[in-house]
């Protein structure tokens, strides 16, 4: 308490003497103002006026709104981009005894909150212009590590295995979960070539019928295998699901094509991305009730654009 007093105190004395400090500076101010002589006003006008026309004019700023605004470079956006890299890779075979890819990634968090893999990448392995399947069960791909969440700035290594086509390259590309940025693109030498040429002419997306036939599922029913061609004729990768609306009607009735069970009925590849200008052999089951003729019709996703139309003899 004595230290708040004798602070207050002390306060109070500044005061007092700035008070009595300013009485006579005021009164000392006006006995000088009124000593000026005028020849020392004329003498201050007269160096004003120089000092005025000495002085060059500023020049106009430019808006700083502008430095904001601005595009970043293209070595700002891959540099954004650094979060993701191949830490490693490696050939397996599958239980299956198929080929295997396994890429091991190296991915930095680098949102400001707790985020997970799957959340913030889309990969994609690409060979002869198709992606290939991720579905990939296997001991050293744990999928739980890609829906885990990391906090911000770690850095976790995350192992995904694709089956592969054949031993040409690989071409690995990631994206972020909207596919509006690239993270991360590169080809991978398997040893048997660069495979299939990119396309010089993207042309027009169509769908093309091949050929049928006649098998039945693991319950032992009827199913209609027909094959497809689809053509990607749009500017950036397309899945045939999610480009295409197929069906088949039979005696006016749309056919099942819930179809389980038939090894020559490859799911992943419905779902797989196809490039631009790239065609892609599609394998569709339908279940059929007898062996009147069937109607195959397929349309783009909101049914606007039909690329098929085609009644087929089952016999």
């Amino acid at each position: 308490m004595k230290k708040y007093l004798s602070i207050i105190c002390a306060v109070a004395m500044i005061c007092s003497f700035a008070g009595c400090s300013s009485s006579d500076s005021d009164s000392d101010s006006k006995a000088k103002s009124s000593k000026i002589s005028a020849s020392e006003a004329e003498d201050k006008t007269e160096k004003e006026t120089k000092k005025e026309e000495s002085t060059p004019e500023p020049e106009t700023a430019e808006p700083t709104t502008e430095e904001v605004t601005e595009a970043p470079t293209e070595e700002q956006t891959k540099a954004s981009s650094d979060n993701l890299s191949i830490a490693s890779h490696y050939l397996t075979k599958n239980r299956s005894g198929d080929d295997i890819l396994v890429i091991e990634y190296a991915w930095t968090n680098d949102n400001d909150k707790e985020e997970a893999f799957y959340t913030n990448v889309r990969d994609s392995v690409f060979q002869n212009g198709v992606e290939c399947s991720d579905l990939v069960m296997m001991d050293e791909i744990k999928t739980q590590d890609q829906m885990n969440k990391i906090m911000p700035g770690t850095t976790v290594n995350i192992k995904i295995g694709y089956k592969l086509q054949d031993m040409t390259n690989a071409r690995v590309v990631c994206t972020d979960l909207l596919g509006e940025k690239t993270l991360l693109d590169e080809t991978i030498d398997l040893g048997g070539g660069e495979g299939a040429a990119a396309p010089t002419e993207v042309g027009e997306t169509s769908l093309e019928y091949v050929s049928h036939r006649m098998t039945k599922d693991y319950k032992d029913q009827d199913v209609l295998l027909v094959e497809y061609d689809f053509h990607n004729g749009e500017d950036s990768p397309k899945s045939f699901t999610m480009f295409i609306t197929d069906s088949a009607y039979q005696n006016g009735v749309e056919c099942d094509n819930n179809v389980f069970g038939v090894d020559e009925i490859d799911s992943a590849m419905h779902l797989a991305d196809i490039q631009p200008g790239v065609t892609a052999r599609i394998v569709v089951g339908y279940h059929i009730k007898d062996r009147s003729p069937v109607t195959l019709k397929a349309t783009s996703l909101f049914g606007d654009i039909e690329y098929l139309n085609k009644t087929i003899e089952i016999g």
